[in-house]
């Protein structure tokens, strides 16, 4: 399955940057000594000119950019808007990349366009992705980069030679502050752009998102297409990424495990499943002729175990409202239900 998924990919390899060597090491190690100038500006529901005014109050006579990506219905835009000089640029992006190259490939173009079209010794780049934000404050030699990471960085260090500053600056998104909100619109618009020629500058875990969409495809198809388990697939239509039992403390034994699974999966040693597999002579409950001797029998209805029946009752009715059967007992996947069903047959000294 998960091979099948990843030649779904090939076509798409072209988007993805391939290196025999981390691209850590491929950068200037000064970029490492000397890290960009990482900051953060918040803006607490005030006014648009108050923004500007504590813009041009920290960073005067700078080029101002203000950068976003976009990932709508699984295609991806970056755009950057220069409020200074009034320009913007918007680029629409690889299909199965991640938000989080949208945003790092907006604040590349940005660089770009400041080294090549501006005349200015400071640009400070706003961004409202903490994440690439984190990721320079907390710049190391030890760190993996991605391709557009480490070309933000090596473009960074060369406008640092030509005694050109960088200045990388987190701002909450949505709060009226009209570059962001620009800047927003044109990452969106960016979205519908024509998709341009592959370029390889896309980390391979981009290819995460689609490997996992198409793996989870397959599998539900496979797991509803099968034809046996009706009963399970009705209790548990929907497929989970980790199993029932995934929080469950460790100290639980195994015969928990395993009781348990038999009564989701309704292949149980009762009288009724026995007798249907030829392994018994009678489906009865041998203390009541004439019932079969079903999961739903043996916890709710058996008259011989009405006492420890009452105790397993009170115990759940604080967990699940009333009417309840054995079935809308499992599908709760309720820890405290399922060791209050365990509980119950043990005591009764049934092992299903």
């Amino acid at each position: 399955l998960l091979c099948s998924s990843f030649m779904d990919l090939y076509d798409d390899l072209k988007w993805v940057h391939q290196s025999a060597v981390p691209l850590k090491y491929v950068i200037p190690f000064d970029v490492y000594i000397h890290p960009p100038s990482v900051t953060r500006l918040e803006i607490s529901n005030q006014r648009q000119r108050s923004h500007e005014d504590q813009v041009n109050e920290r960073w005067p006579d700078s080029c101002t950019i203000y950068t976003d990506g976009s990932l709508i219905e699984g295609k991806t835009g970056s755009a950057f808007y220069d409020a200074t000089n009034q320009y913007s640029l918007r680029q629409r992006g690889w299909d199965n990349g991640s938000i989080y190259s949208a945003e790092a490939i907006a604040i590349l173009l940005a660089l770009e366009y400041f080294g090549n079209q501006v005349d200015c010794p400071r640009v400070v780049i706003f961004s409202d992705c903490m994440s690439i934000i984190h990721k320079f404050q907390n710049l190391s030699p030890t760190n993996h980069l991605s391709p557009i990471e480490a070309r933000i960085l090596h473009t960074t260090y060369q406008l640092r030679t030509q005694g050109r500053r960088v200045v990388f600056c987190w701002v909450r998104g949505h709060r009226g502050v009209a570059g962001n909100e620009i800047v927003d619109c044109l990452a969106k618009g960016a979205t519908n752009l024509p998709l341009p020629r592959p370029t390889a500058s896309y980390p391979h875990s981009d290819l995460k998102r689609k490997i996992t969409i198409s793996t989870k495809r397959t599998w539900a198809s496979e797991f509803h297409g099968y034809h046996a388990g009706n009963r399970y697939k009705s209790l548990f239509p929907k497929l989970k990424k980790y199993p029932w039992f995934h929080s469950i403390p460790e100290t639980q034994s195994k015969s928990f495990y395993r009781t348990i699974t038999r009564l989701r999966s309704g292949h149980c040693n009762t009288n009724l499943s026995l007798f249907r597999k030829h392994l018994a002579d009678s489906p009865d409950c041998p203390h009541c002729p004439g019932q079969d001797e079903s999961v739903q029998h043996i916890i709710l209805d058996c008259n011989h175990y009405s006492t420890e029946r009452s105790l397993l009752v009170s115990n759940i009715s604080s967990l699940i409202s009333h009417p309840f059967n054995v079935d809308t007992l499992l599908i709760t996947e309720d820890y405290k239900v399922y060791s209050e069903i365990f509980k119950f047959l043990t005591k009764i000294n049934i092992s299903v």
